[in-house]
Parts: C-alpha cells; structure tokens; sequence
C-alpha cells in the first residue's frame, strides 16, 4: 500500500470526523460509510485508483452514486472534495479509517468470528452477548464460517486472534507428539 494514500485517507477522515457533532450524525455518518463500503468491490476501487481515467467521469459517477444513496451533507462534501482534488485513488482507506474512527466515538468494536457451522440466530446472540461483557463494549460482530475448522472458532479483535479451534488443538497435538518421539 502506498504510504502517501494512506495518509491522504488518514487527513480527510480525520477532516470529516471533526465535523460531526452529535452522536445522531455520527450514527448517520457511520451507516453510510458502511453502504459505501460495501459497493467498494475491488473493479469499483481500481476504478477510482486508475490515473487514466478523467476525473471529470469519476466525479460525475461519484455524484451519481451520492444522489442515489442520499449522503449526509458533510460526508457528501467531503467526497466531493476527494473527486475535485483527484484523491479517489484512496476512497476505500478513507472510508475504512472514518469507520475506525467512528466506531471509537459510538464505543463500538468490531469482531470476526469464523466458525466450523452456521450459527442460528440464538447462538448469534449469545456471542455477540459474551463478547460484549468480556469486552466492556457494544459489538458488530462478523460471522464467516470456515468448515475446515472441524469444530471451535477463531475470534479476531484487530490484531488480536484466539485461535480456538479443533483443527489447530490436532496440530499442536501433532507437533507435541512429533517432538516427543
């Protein structure tokens, strides 16, 4: 990743988040980056990466997108002001630190929580439950389910992993059992 973009995405998140001034915007804000963030699929970020396509094009596909999806003003300004500046190239960074950020204000952490099987809607609770008394915090929990697990999950909080599955305990038993041999 390209130092420079980051920081770009790092000055204009930070930019916008000093301009929200009630937790209502910052909910408002917040839902909005996550809708932005789900149509960067990554044709949509080479898209607005791409030095060679007009800027014009790209502000007029921005205005488009921004229309249909009624963007807070300052979010919308702020988007604005990246496709004059030419700084599209690092819209998927600026969204993902402004969701950073706004999570931090609202008291949010994010987990991901990769599983051996799907989780009803129950067992969804009482994990994001947990979770949230363990932490301290409310929760936006993430479940994907990964069946080579065998059983046992993986919980990720940023750079912190509990590895809590079968598939790694056989390993370690594996490898304790290797070694002793």
């Amino acid at each position: 990743m390209n130092e420079h973009v980051a920081t770009i995405a790092k000055r204009y998140s930070a930019a916008l988040d000093g301009c929200l001034d009630s937790d209502q915007v910052v909910r408002e804000v917040q839902n909005q980056t996550e809708l932005f963030l789900s149509l960067m699929t990554p044709d949509v970020e080479a898209f607005f990466a791409k030095e060679t396509i007009p800027t014009e094009l790209k502000q007029s596909i921005l205005d488009d997108l921004l229309k249909q999806t009624v963007a807070h003003e300052y979010l919308a300004r702020t988007l604005a002001l990246m496709a004059t500046r030419n700084r599209l190239g690092a819209l998927r960074l600026f969204l993902q630190d402004l969701r950073s950020r706004l999570d931090t204000r609202l008291g949010i952490r994010r987990v991901d929580y990769v599983v051996a099987a799907p989780l009803n809607q129950d067992e969804r609770a009482s994990v994001e439950q947990s979770l949230a008394e363990v932490l301290g915090s409310k929760i936006k929990l993430t479940v994907r389910v990964d069946s080579s697990l065998l059983a046992g999950c993986i919980v990720r909080l940023g750079n912190l992993v509990a590895d809590l599955s079968l598939k790694t305990r056989l390993k370690q038993l594996k490898e304790s059992l290797s070694e002793g041999a």
